[in-house]
């Protein structure tokens, strides 16, 4: 019984430690197709150059046009060979940035689309007094507002459109109370 208890205590933790790992590496900031692939694109390039820089720079060793290191010995011999794999590596990751980065530019227009319809859906049926009447904020700070008013605006959106991811909602919901209530502050 008590090693039943173990084992579920052991998985419970594990799930928790996945999730926190998850929070950490993925975060919940939504990043749009157009920052992923600027993002992509600038790693690719990075990757590449050096991958290939340092690919000549360990050739060029090797045939004694350069003396970074030595080739005598074993120490020599993997620190060339882990070298090479290194760069290799570099190059291969290069690629599959590319790749992403490729896939991200493909999103861009519809999901520029996407968002501007939803703004301007937005901007047709949500003014400031609409969404300020949406709650009581006689007695709240403006900084409490910013929650009450974004509260509101996710409500309407996943409303209208009930499929958006979440994130794409607080993205759009964020870019609108700062065009609108900017604006009015002005």
């Amino acid at each position: 019984m008590k090693n039943m208890d173990n084992e579920q205590n052991t998985q419970i933790n594990d799930a928790d430690e996945e999730n926190f790992i998850e929070q950490l590496t993925t975060g919940n900031v939504y990043e749009n197709s157009k920052e992923k692939y600027q993002d992509n694109l600038s790693s690719a390039i990075t990757f590449l150059v050096c991958g290939i820089a340092g690919l000549v720079i360990v050739l060029l060793n090797d045939f004694g046009v350069l003396h970074f290191f030595s080739l005598k010995g074993a120490s020599g011999i993997l620190t060339n060979v882990v070298l090479i794999v290194l760069f290799a590596a570099f190059i291969v990751i290069a690629f599959i940035s590319f790749k992403a980065a490729k896939n991200a530019k493909s999103k861009i227009a519809t999901e520029s689309r996407t968002n501007a319809e939803i703004l301007d859906w937005l901007s047709e049926n949500l003014n400031p007094d609409i969404i300020d009447s949406s709650y009581d904020g006689s007695e709240l700070a403006d900084e409490m507002k910013y929650f009450n008013r974004s509260s509101y605006i996710k409500n309407v959106i996943s409303e209208k459109y009930p499929d958006l991811k979440e994130e794409i909602v607080d993205a759009i919901t964020d870019e609108y109370i700062e065009k609108i209530f900017a604006a009015k502050t002005v």
